[in-house]
């Protein structure tokens, strides 16, 4: 990876070829066997007054490509933007451009993908907005569509020892009834909104709770809710005590949320010294 930065511009290129056989036991690795080289450059203002502190428009160059020579798998061309400026505030907006491989087909699409994110009070901190609206593809059943995803996450802090994380997304496609012209017929919609309470009574204890709903529209509807509770107590520096339960609902015939699943543990975490 060449990487290069100054005042005004900035620009990167990475190569990575990655084999067939490679395993990533302990990390994060979607995808083997392919070829991916990535080429970012970007030039940057920074205001002296007012609300944006710095603006970088940039572009993106993507390409990705199988190592067995079978093909493309990926081209993205990019054009984008982005700003920050006061509460710590950050906004990106790129409109790609993407050839992309789905089964044996190659597929062009068009799609805006933005994020905004700002922490503007101790009590309100870790706001983002995520989405992606445009062309998208339905990979089962191989063909163009048009959709979206919105997902919102933020943090309160109501008290100096109570903290609310609340995450909700939302996902859709539509596709088109006859397989070409309009795609006025949903396909499906996919719906999370999650919440997790931690009340600090002091520096050994803790209580977490957490609930969680998912809703998915497809040819029927299925929903589910799980909930878990954990209690943590440090004994000492080297001893920690946890407990805790949890529940898992999902939608039955009679349209009700039945239990699927419950568990209640103790654990005891010990740090052995040498």
């Amino acid at each position: 990876m060449w990487n290069h930065s100054s005042k005004t511009w900035d620009w990167v290129l990475q190569f990575q070829d990655i084999g067939d056989a490679f395993r990533a036991d302990l990390g994060f690795l979607p995808q083997v066997g392919i070829r991916d080289v990535t080429a970012i450059v970007g030039w940057t203002a920074r205001p002296e007054s007012g609300l944006v502190r710095r603006i970088r428009p940039y572009f993106r160059l993507r390409n990705l490509e199988a190592t067995d020579g079978s093909g493309l798998v990926l081209r993205r061309l990019s054009p984008g933007i982005d700003f920050e400026g006061a509460w710590s505030s950050f906004l990106e907006i790129e409109e790609r451009s993407d050839r992309v491989l789905a089964g044996n087909r190659l597929f062009d699409i068009n799609y805006v993908v933005g994020t905004l994110s700002l922490s503007p009070s101790q009590a309100v901190g870790g706001v983002e907005l995520d989405v992606t609206l445009g062309d998208d593809v339905d990979i089962a059943g191989l063909r163009l569509g048009k959709g979206g995803t919105v997902a919102l996450q933020g943090t309160l802090r109501p008290t100096d020892h109570l903290a609310l994380v609340l995450n909700g997304s939302r996902r859709w496609l539509d596709v088109s009834p006859t397989g070409s012209g309009p795609k006025t017929q949903r396909l499906f919609t996919a719906d999370v909104a999650r919440l997790k309470a931690t009340y600090t009574f002091s520096s050994r204890a803790f209580l977490r709770l957490i609930g969680q709903r998912t809703e998915v529209t497809q040819n029927g509807r299925a929903e589910s809710f799980s909930s878990s509770a954990l209690f943590a107590y440090k004994i000492n520096w080297q001893t920690v005590l946890f407990l805790g339960l949890g529940d898992e609902r999902a939608l039955s015939s009679d349209d009700r949320l039945e239990p699927t699943g419950r568990e209640v543990f103790l654990k005891v975490s010990y740090a052995f010294q040498r």
